[in-house]
C-alpha cells in the first residue's frame, strides 16, 4: 500500500536532559513514522547541557538514518524545559512543529499522526496527555490555574503537542520569552484541544522539582489573579485583627481591668507583621517578573548548533 506523503514541512522539537537511554530509540521510531508519512521534515534535539553521553548517541543513531535531517543545539548551561524548548522552536522551519517535553514513548505512534491529522480539522495546538499520569502536585497545580484563569481552554499535564505556525507566532506576539507555552497556547486566542490516551502511571523521565515549582508559581503571577486574592485575603485577615484589637484595647480601658493577654496581643501583631512581609514577598515577585521579562533580552545561550545530515 503506498501511502500518500503530506506536503506540509513539519519539524519535531524534543527536549534532552541526560537522555542518553531513550533518545535512540526516540529518533528511529519518530524519523521511520515522519519519513513514511511527510515529504519534508526535521529533527531538532535541544541538549540542556547535559551530563551524560546524549549528543553522542545522537551522532551515532544519525548514522543509521537515511534522508533526515537532524540539528542539534546544545546549550551552554541548564537552562530548564521552557527556555530549551525556545531555542529549539525558534530554530523550527516547519509548518507545524511537534514539541515533544522528553523523549520517552509510552504511546503507540500512531497518536502522533493522530494529532497532526486533528490539526487539519483546524486546531492550532493539540495536546497528547496521559489520562493516568496522576501526580498530586500536578493536579493541584493545574485545578488552581484552570479556575483562576479566564480562558475557555484548560490546561493539563501533557506528553507532547502539535502546534501550527499561526499558534507560534500568535503566542510570541503576546509574549516574546515564553515563560509556560501551554499557557501561553491556551490564552493566544486559537482553537486548541487535548487527545487523551492511556500510559503508564508515572514516568520514567525525572523532572527538575525547583524548575517546576519556579515555573507554576511565575505562571499564576503571568496568567491568574491568584496572588491578587491572596493579597486581598490577607488584607482583609489584617484589617479584622487590627479592628480586634483595638476593641480590645477600647473595652479593656473602658472597664478599668488590668490589661491582660499580652502574650494574645503581641501573637496577633507578629501575625500581622507576617502577613505584611507576605505581601511584600508578592509584590517583589510580581516586580522579579516584570523585570525578566522587560530586561532579559537573552531567553538562552547556545553552545553550538550542528547539523546532522545525508
Amino acid at each position: 500500500m503506498i501511502i500518500e506523503k503530506e506536503k506540509n514541512f513539519v519539524s519535531v522539537v524534543v527536549y534532552l536532559r541526560n537522555s542518553e537511554k531513550y533518545i535512540a530509540e526516540f529518533i528511529l521510531s519518530l524519523c521511520n513514522l515522519i519519513h513514511k508519512n511527510f515529504i519534508n521534515y526535521e529533527l531538532i534535539c535541544v541538549d540542556d547541557a547535559s551530563s551524560d553521553n546524549t549528543a553522542d548517541v545522537i551522532k551515532s543513531i544519525s548514522g543509521k538514518m537515511d534522508k533526515c535531517v537532524i540539528s542539534i543545539i546544545r546549550l551552554s548551561h541548564y537552562h530548564g524545559y521552557e527556555s530549551a524548548m525556545n531555542a529549539g522552536v525558534d530554530l523550527a522551519i516547519g509548518d507545524y512543529v511537534f514539541e515533544f517535553d522528553n523523549p520517552y514513548i509510552d504511546y503507540d505512534l500512531s497518536l502522533v499522526m493522530e494529532l497532526y491529522r486533528k490539526s487539519l480539522e483546524g486546531y492550532d495546538i493539540v495536546s497528547a496527555s496521559n489520562s493516568n499520569y496522576k501526580k498530586m502536585s500536578s493536579k493541584l497545580f493545574y485545578n488552581t490555574f484552570n479556575n483562576a484563569v479566564m480562558s475557555q481552554y484548560k490546561i493539563n499535564s501533557e506528553t507532547f503537542r502539535i502546534v501550527s505556525r499561526r499558534a507560534i507566532n500568535k503566542a510570541y506576539s503576546i509574549i516574546k520569552t515564553v515563560k509556560f507555552r501551554k499557557a501561553v497556547y491556551a490564552n493566544c486566542g486559537l482553537k486548541s484541544i487535548c487527545i487523551y490516551y492511556d500510559g503508564e502511571k508515572h514516568g520514567k523521565i525525572k523532572s527538575d522539582n525547583n524548575y517546576r515549582s519556579e515555573t507554576a508559581l511565575t505562571s499564576l503571577i503571568l496568567f491568574t489573579n491568584v496572588a491578587y486574592r491572596v493579597s486581598v485575603i490577607i488584607s482583609i485577615i489584617m484589617m479584622v485583627a487590627t479592628i480586634l484589637m483595638g476593641i480590645y484595647a477600647l473595652a479593656t480601658f473602658a472597664l478599668g481591668n488590668v490589661v491582660e493577654g499580652f502574650t494574645t496581643t503581641m501573637l496577633v501583631i507578629t501575625g500581622s507583621f507576617f502577613a505584611v512581609f507576605v505581601l511584600f514577598a508578592i509584590v517583589i515577585k510580581y516586580l522579579s517578573v516584570i523585570v525578566q521579562l522587560i530586561f532579559n533580552k537573552e531567553d538562552y545561550r547556545i553552545e553550538y548548533i550542528e547539523k546532522i545530515s545525508k
